[in-house]
């Protein structure tokens, strides 16, 4: 289970990395020795939007896992960043965004929820990797 959990950790950056002109990338979406740090998420910065970008971003949101799964630009990135993670977290950054402060994911969603939103996501990601591996790289 440990060796699955630490593969899983960077295997979805992997297989974007090979899809993708990747100017900048977080390979971890989560800590495998805290997996409570915080909900699952993958940060990246591509060269150029181009059809394989926009066919992954709807792929990803057409994946029906656990939770919905959502690419969307990063509000508070000078550069351009974008995150892949569940839809929860987006409209975490977007009330952050709104409110211009910084609040905890805990607090934001309470202990419960965020621990749900944890465990489905982890749960999310191996089946997540398969599905974008299966219709980008056969």
């Amino acid at each position: 289970m440990i060796e699955s959990v630490k593969e899983n950790e960077t295997s979805i950056a992997k297989v974007i990395r090979s899809i993708l002109p990747i100017e900048w990338m977080r390979f971890n979406m989560y800590n495998s020795e805290d997996l409570y740090r915080h909900i699952p998420f993958l940060t990246f910065r591509v060269k150029c939007e181009n059809d394989v970008f926009i066919a992954l971003k709807k792929s990803v949101e057409e994946f029906n896992g656990n939770e919905k799964w959502q690419m969307f630009r990063d509000p508070f990135s000078k550069k351009g960043n974008y995150i892949l993670s569940v839809v929860a977290l987006k409209h975490l950054y977007e009330a952050r965004s709104a409110r211009e402060e910084f609040f905890s994911e805990k607090s934001y969603f309470g202990e419960k929820e965020y621990i749900k939103f944890c465990d489905n996501a982890l749960d999310d990601i191996p089946k997540l990797f398969e599905y974008i591996q299966a219709r980008f790289n056969g």
